[in-house]
């Protein structure tokens, strides 16, 4: 993440926030980062993989 990033995350809330708020904002902007980086590399299931790992998941 950027200094750029933060500020814009920033820019976008209230004028009066809480620690918690920001702290929420910077995870979501983190985890979609992440998912782009993931996606750039190749590293992404397909709906068939998702579903046969939430039945396997339900299994145990």
């Amino acid at each position: 993440m950027t200094k750029t990033e933060v500020q814009i995350i920033l820019q976008n809330l209230p004028d009066q926030f809480s620690v918690d708020e920001l702290i929420e904002q910077l995870i979501i902007v983190n985890r979609i980062e992440n998912g782009r980086q993931q996606y750039k590399a190749g590293q992404t299931l397909t709906s068939a993989e998702v579903r046969q790992r939430m039945l396997k998941r339900q299994q145990l």
